[in-house]
This record gives structure tokens, C-alpha cells and sequence, in this order.
């Protein structure tokens, strides 16, 4: 990979690294910069796997003296799939490798990352520490999160196609499509608390009703036509689906 800077009138060597595998794992990066007159050595990143060809280890090196010496260590840990639970760091001493820091995921079944938490180790302890994360899906990194952070949390809605009535919860929803009002038959007795929500595809809330024993009516009269999304909570969680408004 070639990364070049625009300088008035040309374009510019800035940065290169080669890229080495084996059995189409991915092994070494090693990067250089331009002086302006040759390639100079920069890091180098030798990446192992365990015996199932997940991330075991990543060692940083860096070019010191016309030598490269070893910067940063990180150990992986991973779970059945391959995702990966912990981020260890360590830094190189006079008595050989001690902890830096830590990143701790958890993932849903598909493999996307959940939950993040971001830690120091400090007088023997671990400490939160305000750090860049990264979301994966299966294990593969997909994004990083530019904003310094100590924990975040990522949630994903889901919601099945099709304009049938819908019954969650033991909640049914009608009629689908609908026009000024929209009619949850609670068929059970509902406890306090558990509500209907009504947004739009971009998540904006624009409607939200606590659910009643018996029918709750939604007026819609104030919504244009379009697609939305309906979301019941309930202390048993939450489901989402679709709802076609349709005004006359």
C-alpha cells in the first residue's frame, strides 16, 4: 500500500507498508516513511494465530538504532467463534513484559460487537481509561471509534417484513397498514410501565403511549403517509416492527 500527500502542484511519497501471508492469514505489516530521498523503516506488526486461526498475539516493532526492538505486545482472547473478548497490552521492561491496558468486548450470536469497556492498569489495579475502541463483526475489525471512551454499548433492532398483523408480547397491533389511529389489544393484563412507541426509519420518536389493559389507541392523524417503525416494551424486552401509515 502506497499513501501519498498532495504538495502544491504534485503528489507526494508519505507513507508505505508491504503486507505478508501465509495460508491467506495475514503475517507481517511493516511500515516505512520518505525522508524526501529513501524508504526509511517505520513499525513492524507480526501478527500469530491459535490452532484454530483465530488472533492469538500481535508484536509492534519499532526501528531503533539500525535494529527493530520490540514496542508493544498484544495477547488476544478470543471465544468459540473466534470473537474477540479481550485486548491485553503490555509494554516491554527490564523484567520482561508488564500490563499496559486492556479492551473487553462482548458480542451478539452474529458476531457484532455489543459492549466495550476501556482500562488502565494503575498501582496494581485496573483503573477505566478514556481510549479509542473498535467495533468487529466476527472477529474481523470493521470500525474504529475515534471518540475517546471508557465504556459504550451498540444495540440493533430487528423487525420481520411484510404489513401482517403483528402480535408481541401477547400484544396485537392493528390495523397494518393504518391511517389515523392504530389499536394495540393487550391480551393479557399489562403491567405498569411497558409502552408503544411510533418512529420514523431514522430512529425519531415520534409517537410514545403507555400500553393499558384491555386497548390502547395510537393517534396518528398528525403523521404523514410513509413507512415507520412500531416498538412495544415490555419487562419480557422488546420487539419492533414495521407500520405503513397511510392518511386519506
Amino acid at each position: 500500500m502506497l499513501q501519498e500527500r498532495w504538495t502544491p502542484g504534485t503528489w507526494k511519497n508519505d507513507l508505505k507498508s508491504d503486507y505478508a501471508y501465509e495460508s491467506n492469514m495475514l503475517t507481517v505489516i511493516t511500515q516505512y516513511s520518505d525522508d524526501g530521498l529513501n524508504w526509511l523503516n517505520g513499525s513492524r506488526f507480526i501478527y500469530t494465530y491459535n490452532e484454530n486461526g483465530y488472533y492469538d498475539e500481535l508484536l509492534i516493532h519499532s526501528w531503533d538504532e539500525n535494529q527493530w526492538v520490540a514496542a508493544n505486545k498484544v495477547d488476544y482472547t478470543v471465544d468459540d467463534g473466534g470473537n474477540i473478548l479481550t485486548e491485553w497490552a503490555y509494554n516491554p521492561s527490564g523484567i520482561g513484559w508488564v500490563s499496559d491496558s486492556r479492551k473487553t468486548y462482548t458480542h451478539d450470536t452474529f458476531g457484532n460487537t455489543l459492549t466495550g469497556k476501556n482500562e488502565i492498569w494503575s498501582s496494581g489495579t485496573w483503573q477505566p481509561d478514556m481510549q479509542t475502541s473498535y467495533l468487529y463483526y466476527k472477529n474481523e475489525y470493521v470500525l474504529l471509534l475515534n471518540v475517546q471512551t471508557y465504556r459504550f454499548e451498540a444495540s440493533y433492532k430487528g423487525f420481520p417484513l411484510g404489513y401482517d398483523n403483528k402480535t408481541a408480547f401477547n400484544f396485537k397491533l392493528f390495523p397494518n397498514p393504518a391511517d389515523n389511529i392504530v389499536r394495540i389489544d393487550g391480551l393479557m393484563v399489562i403491567p405498569e410501565g411497558n409502552v408503544i412507541s411510533v418512529s420514523d426509519m431514522h430512529g425519531r420518536i415520534l409517537k410514545k403511549v403507555d400500553l393499558k389493559t384491555g386497548d390502547t389507541i395510537v393517534e396518528l392523524g398528525d403523521i404523514i403517509s410513509g413507512h415507520y417503525l412500531f416498538t412495544i416494551e415490555s419487562k419480557s424486552g422488546m420487539r419492533s416492527g414495521k407500520l405503513l401509515i397511510i392518511q386519506h
